[in-house]
């Protein structure tokens, strides 16, 4: 059913501008299928009255906007559907109903795959039941949970009836369009807002006002077996000291670079579609409400105030509605350059990332990995998406989301023989992706950057274990013991060599005793309780924090507080 998987499909037989009276056929014939649709709404898709027919290799016919972007398609050619594409709802939502899935559904659409009963979730069937359920053929848009944009189309198998019956199993929405496709890639490929990657839909944080894309990202991660998820430290040093002026270029830039047909442009769309690709290399984000701005709604009211822009509220929702393209900060704007100035939000020096990596034994290499590299180490995310992909190429997805069918493999190697159940037999997801993570072997890997830039990383068997600095007595004397550097990289004679500077305290190096220290791991002993009586810039574990490593893996063994 697919119309736009291969490349031939959107190869160009005929193509030519419709004249006035064919624009006012086909805009009566499109406001008469979807008659939610008003002047207001058709003026979004075809703005200054201009579409282009084009006839495809695949006998389907495609209505562009001035813009190059496909906004309707007709498969059969003959006029009597007119479907609307990605970029149509991305301005118009609600121009036809949806179904919800997740995220893990979502990567199977976005490389062609038709979305089964299954997939949907059970909010979605109640409200789909709730406004009279659908109807076999009816189009249908997909998308997720927490994201407003739909990112597929596709007409119903079956009606939804014949679902209930079925039991809600089985395909249910034949894809026929979906973000990233080859009819997605002859338009501006803008994506409609930050959950639309590559290789799946995320949901995204919707606020009245957006502060940070990067943190609706993050607000929406999800934690795997092993991997931590680090909790972010306010700090002052990591703000970069001209972040003010960097996100107000962004937004002169931004402004600069928004089409006329693009306008109305909700603040949401203008700072993920705009702002964001113009953030400089060297910072790390456009966090908001690290500058005086605080929010992107103040920011574009300065601009206003300056006569730059125009605000207008559009369907309850503050909008760009006008930009000044003469105004001379627009005319004379030019991307900010920071050369090799990163401020203090990225350390010259430092560790960059602390990530968790799974091994596969060699039974699981060929069959849920499908590597024939056994020293080959997996992500969390990639270790998911291979346990999701073998569910799907050995069809043991189940009507409910949260439970999979287990085969007769999965069974004699996740369970005992006195657990294991049956094959075909109905097992809580969970439990399956749990038992997978504890038959990997974990690793480790620490990237560093030095003085000069260069990135060093460090990778080790094991779980990674976390500095430990122990304030104590020893014959009489308060001493910091630190041990578990060398797990991060330090070499222990040049980390007591800095400390003795840093402190200006006696430091020095002792092996650690015991059979159990098979590594030959040393302690940096510093005299002095840095711990308890210590703060400011010689509060040690602050010394290490600014060097990159999360609180998380700092321990601290207190033996002197009271």
């Amino acid at each position: 059913w697919l119309m736009f998987k291969k490349a031939h499909d959107v190869g160009v037989s005929k193509t030519h501008s419709l004249g006035g009276k064919d624009v006012k056929k086909f805009k009566t014939d499109l406001l008469k299928k979807y008659q939610q649709l008003q002047d207001e709404e058709w003026s979004l898709l075809f703005p200054q009255k201009s579409v282009t027919l084009t006839k495809l290799n695949n006998k389907c016919y495609v209505y562009s906007n001035v813009d190059g972007d496909p906004i309707v398609f007709d498969p059969s050619g003959h006029g009597d559907s007119l479907i609307p594409t990605v970029y149509a709802l991305s301005k118009i939502p609600a121009m036809i109903p949806f179904l919800e899935t997740n995220p893990l559904v979502s990567k199977n659409i976005l490389k062609g795959a038709d979305l089964f009963l299954q997939g949907i979730s059970e909010a979605s069937i109640q409200s789909v039941q709730a406004r009279g359920g659908f109807l076999k053929d009816q189009i249908w848009s997909i998308k997720i949970e927490g994201n407003p944009i739909p990112f597929a189309v596709g007409k119903m198998a079956l009606s939804f009836a014949q679902a209930v019956e079925n039991q809600m199993a089985g395909k249910g929405l034949l894809t026929l369009h979906y973000f990233g496709d080859h009819l997605w890639h002859t338009g501006s490929r803008a994506r409609p807002n930050q959950g639309f990657l590559d290789s799946e839909i995320r949901p995204i944080q919707m606020d009245d006002d957006v502060d940070s894309a990067e943190q609706a990202f993050e607000a929406m991660q999800v934690t795997c077996p092993g991997e931590h998820v680090e909790e972010k430290e306010e700090d002052e040093h990591h703000v970069h000291p001209k972040l003010d002026e960097i996100i107000r270029s962004c937004a002169l830039g931004g402004l600069k670079d928004v089409k006329r047909s693009e306008l109305p442009m909700t603040l949401t769309s203008f700072y993920t579609s705009k702002m964001i690709p113009l953030k400089p290399e060297q910072i790390v984000s456009l966090d908001l409400k690290n500058s005086k701005y605080k929010k992107i709604k103040r920011l574009l009211e300065e601009l206003e105030a300056e006569d730059i822009v125009a605000l207008k509220t559009v369907r309850k929702e503050l909008c760009v509605f006008d930009i000044h393209k003469d105004h001379a900060a627009l005319a004379e704007w030019k991307a900010i350059d920071l050369g090799n100035d990163s401020g203090s939000m990225e350390r010259k020096a430092g560790i960059s990332s602390i990530q968790t990596l799974y091994k596969s034994p060699p039974s699981f290499s060929a069959t849920i990995f499908n590597v024939d590299d056994r020293s080959q180490l997996f992500s969390p995310k990639e270790v998911d998406q291979a346990l999701l992909c073998y569910i799907e190429s050995h069809g043991l997805a189940h009507r409910d989301n949260r439970e999979m069918l287990v085969d007769e493999f999965l069974a004699s190697y996740l369970f005992g023989k006195k657990e294991a159940p049956s094959p075909g037999q109905a097992v809580p997801y969970d439990d399956i992706r749990q038992r997978l993570y504890s038959k990997l072997q974990e690793w480790h890997s620490i990237e560093r950057v030095d003085s000069d830039g260069n990135r060093n990383t460090i990778l080790r068997r094991g779980k990674l274990q976390p500095i430990q600095l122990m304030p104590l007595k020893r014959k009489g004397r308060e001493i910091t013991s630190i041990t578990g550097m060398e797990s991060f990289g330090y070499d222990p004679k040049h980390l007591s060599d800095f400390l003795q500077k840093r402190m200006k305290t006696a430091c020095f190096v002792t092996d650690i005793p015991g059979k159990n220290n098979v590594n030959n791991e040393q302690e940096v002993v510093m005299s002095g309780d840095w711990i308890n009586k210590r703060q400011g810039k010689f509060f040690l574990p602050g010394v290490f924090k600014e060097d990159g490593i999360p609180s998380s893996y700092i321990k601290i063994v207190n033996k002197l507080k009271k």
